[in-house]
């Protein structure tokens, strides 16, 4: 490789580009990635991005995952300046607060977005403290570990959009919404769900800024009117499926390889 450049030239003597290492660390969120890279595998086809998923036990007992936070870190730190450190931490917490109907249905004011009809109306100055706090204690303290560990570039991907179809929630419950009554309290509107969604967007900015981690979105082709497409609806309310992981892969070669998408 010629140093100046960053580039290698091929035996007839052209130039190629010296690809990035680019390696993924999350929670749940990663596996749709996940799922893209394995289906590219069995299909002979190549993705620049290595997956990583933080080990740890599920409340049913079985553990998933299969890299440590401590292990990553020192994993990255290796890296340099060209290489991508994705990261796929947390991203539920909108859920958690906004999924299951509470007793007193409930809403706030965001920008030009519909209230909830018969609710009450919290502050906003309430709502966004409280959302904060439940970031900064997980995702944004461990965001912050892995930018501190690292010369490489961490680029955090913002969770798929929220799915708008209360039925399909109800029938996808997971653990946590069903130990907070979902099966009697039922599903809160989705225009309250995208209002938590979006205002953890919010708070996410403002922690990528300040560590100096960059943003990607969720690809637009993903989302009509702010919600998830339901042909990249996961098996659960919260998580999307391969063919999201697929657009998220081809939303990373796009900015961050030269090579262009693989086919």
């Amino acid at each position: 490789m010629d140093k100046a450049t960053g580039m290698t030239p091929t035996p007839n003597g052209s130039i190629m580009t010296e690809q990035p290492t680019i390696l993924l660390f999350g929670d749940s969120h990663s596996h749709a990635v996940h799922l893209a890279v394995e289906k590219r595998r069995t299909k002979g086809l190549s993705s620049p991005v290595t997956v990583h998923r933080i080990r740890k036990r599920k409340e049913t007992g079985e553990w998933v995952g299969n890299t440590s936070f401590d292990g990553f870190l020192n994993h990255i730190s290796t890296l340099g300046p060209s290489d991508i450190v994705l990261s796929a931490i947390g991203g539920n917490e909108h859920a958690a607060f906004s999924i299951v109907q509470h007793p007193v249905p409930f809403d706030f004011h965001m920008e030009n977005l519909a209230l909830t009809k018969g609710s009450q109306i919290i502050p906003y100055r309430m709502i966004m403290p409280a959302l904060a706090e439940s970031i900064e204690r997980g995702t944004a303290r461990k965001l912050k570990a892995v930018c501190e560990a690292t010369s490489a570039r961490v680029v955090h991907l913002i969770p798929p959009p929220p799915i708008a179809a209360n039925e399909f929630i109800s029938r996808h419950r997971e653990p946590l919404y069903a130990r907070q009554g979902i099966h009697s309290s039922g599903v809160s509107s989705p225009e309250l769900r995208l209002k938590f969604w979006l205002l953890q967007l919010r708070i996410l900015y403002k922690h990528c800024r300040a560590y100096g981690a960059e943003v990607m979105l969720p690809p637009a082709k993903a989302a009509e009117a702010g919600f998830l497409r339901a042909k990249y609806y996961g098996t659960d309310a919260t998580h999307a499926n391969r063919h999201y992981g697929e657009l998220v892969l081809r939303s990373v070669e796009a900015q961050f390889c030269s090579h262009g998408t693989q086919r």
